[in-house]
């Protein structure tokens, strides 16, 4: 259940999944979905909501997950080394975070997205954590404290552009987020909402695009 496949630049495919009180599975194609490895399972321990995969430059591969770790709720993420998924943990255990993305820019590095389970104080709101080799990651908090729903989606697009978005509750209800961090720039700017008077909108999901512009599109439910 809660399977997603991603497609390598060098043409493998992955699928990452998760069994009930299992950890997260993956399998690999490399003839087109023709054959398939057998499941292995990356790590040991249980794995909640959709696991993540994302395709980077010369082949690369990353996968993050959501675990209890010490009666926390925790990110892993990792890169694919050939043989398995090098995970590790980049969120602390002086809080709970869940539901994360992840995402390659154009030069190659990594970036996870995910939320704070927390509505309030220090460890709520969305964070970004950017790999910078061996195991080490740069945590940011975007947009707290405050009160994030289900998935936060980050995406990079082919001029570079890294964009971002998510669910949160403000005025006439559960509303669409989203920033962007420019080619070149820093820093994501402040976030705009997409306006709704007809409800929740809850579950979004998010694809970009370049062409006269540079385009993210999302998807909710209502």
């Amino acid at each position: 259940m809660n399977a997603t496949v991603e497609v390598a630049s060098d043409g493998q495919i992955f699928v990452a999944w998760r069994d009930p009180d299992r950890p997260v599975f993956i399998a690999r194609s490399t003839n087109n979905g023709q054959s398939w490895t057998s499941p292995s399972a990356v790590g040991s321990d249980a794995v909640f909501n959709f696991p993540a995969l994302a395709a980077g430059p010369n082949g690369a591969m990353a996968l993050a997950y959501t675990i209890g770790e010490s009666d926390r709720l925790v990110i892993y993420a990792g890169a694919w080394n050939g043989s398995t998924f090098a995970t590790a943990r980049i969120t602390p255990l002086s809080g709970d975070f869940a539901d994360p993305t992840l995402t390659y820019d154009t030069a190659g590095t990594l970036y996870v997205a995910y939320r704070g389970v927390d509505s309030s104080g220090s460890s709520s709101g969305v964070w970004v954590a950017t790999n910078q080799g061996a195991g080490q990651w740069q945590i940011n908090r975007i947009v707290g404290p405050g009160a994030v729903y289900g998935t936060v989606n980050i995406e990079g697009d082919t001029s570079g552009n890294l964009h971002l978005q998510w669910n949160a509750n403000v005025g006439a209800g559960q509303r669409v987020y989203y920033s962007v961090r420019p080619s070149g720039a820093t820093a994501f700017v402040n976030p705009i909402d997409a306006p709704n008077d007809a409800g929740i909108i809850f579950n979004s999901r998010m694809s970009t695009t370049v062409s006269d512009a540079a385009y993210a599109h999302v998807a909710g439910e209502l």
